[in-house]
């Protein structure tokens, strides 16, 4: 049965050869049965590994503010096409839809002469029928002020009535209160 080393704690100098690169401790059988067999040095590597690690010890020195909403700019350089591009020549002539037909054409298709509005009545018989309207008009209306200023002065007449009778109570009482009182 093998026994596996726990974990050791973070050096302060770590060795490449027993971390990860993200420089995590690896446990101690590992980084033995990885090392190799010949204890030679690590071969001269073109970067200093000592300047890596300090730069990655340091904090960034600026850091990217960027707006909470990107702005996105896009440029179209081109010729907008026209319709003609599209449309093959001559299509628009072989091909063209008809025009719907509008409100008053449906109205005139689908209802029968007789139930048109004034279709009934010829020119002069309608001039009379408005004119009729019209006179109608008038007449309710002048019947309507009639009634109105009628009940208007009944009101006015009741309320003048019923002012007077209390005027007259209040002077019957000064005159009682002014007689002197007969003797018993």
């Amino acid at each position: 049965m093998t026994s596996v080393a726990p974990l050791r704690a973070r050096a302060p100098v770590v060795d490449s050869a027993t971390t990860t690169s993200q420089s995590r401790p690896i446990p101690a059988a590992v980084s033995t049965a990885t090392a190799p067999a010949s204890e030679d040095p690590l071969p001269e590597l073109p970067v200093s590994l000592q300047r890596i690690r300090e730069a990655l010890e340091r904090s960034p020195t600026s850091v990217l503010k960027l707006p909470d909403q990107p702005v996105f700019q896009v440029i179209i350089e081109g010729k907008l096409p026209e319709f003609a591009d599209f449309v093959a020549p001559g299509e628009l002539q072989i091909n063209a839809m008809p025009v719907a037909m509008t409100h008053r054409e449906f109205l005139t298709m689908a209802t029968p002469e007789e139930a048109r509005s004034f279709a009934s009545f010829t020119n002069g018989e309608l001039a009379q029928v408005v004119a009729t309207g019209v006179a109608a008009g008038l007449a309710m209306s002048a019947i309507s002020q009639a009634i109105r200023s009628g009940w208007h002065g009944w009101r006015e007449q009741r309320a003048r009535e019923e002012v007077e009778a209390v005027v007259e109570a209040l002077r019957q009482r000064d005159e009682a209160k002014a007689s002197p009182a007969p003797p018993p």
